[in-house]
């Protein structure tokens, strides 16, 4: 899974510039629903993986809708990696994550 993520080198230059502060973290965001919006998963998905390496529930949170969903051609539905990015932000306390694996684990 690591490895997936070490070819995003745009998205972890520009987060290695950041703090890991408050602001950082809702900036990596913030950039990755632009990229989204513009219709780039895989650099969404990279800044989402940065804000969850530091310690955002949200970052976890938008990684396992990323995963959950077959509509970027770039993603394949990954039900383990959905479930493990729900489960992580779930456990920091993400409302939303705790009812979706929660969904998860009763539909088996």
């Amino acid at each position: 899974m690591e490895e997936f993520f070490l070819h995003f080198s745009p998205a972890m230059t520009y987060s290695r510039r950041m703090k890991t502060t408050r602001r950082g973290i809702q900036a990596l965001l913030r950039e990755g629903n632009r990229r989204l919006d513009g219709h780039d998963p895989i650099g969404a998905a990279a800044c989402y993986h940065e804000a969850a390496e530091c310690g955002s529930p949200e970052g976890s949170y938008l990684l396992g809708l990323l995963y959950s969903t077959n509509v970027f051609p770039d993603f394949v539905q990954d039900d383990h990696l959905t479930a493990r990015f729900f489960a992580r932000a779930a456990d920091q306390g993400h409302t939303e994550a705790q009812m979706r694996i929660a969904d998860m684990y009763a539909e088996g």
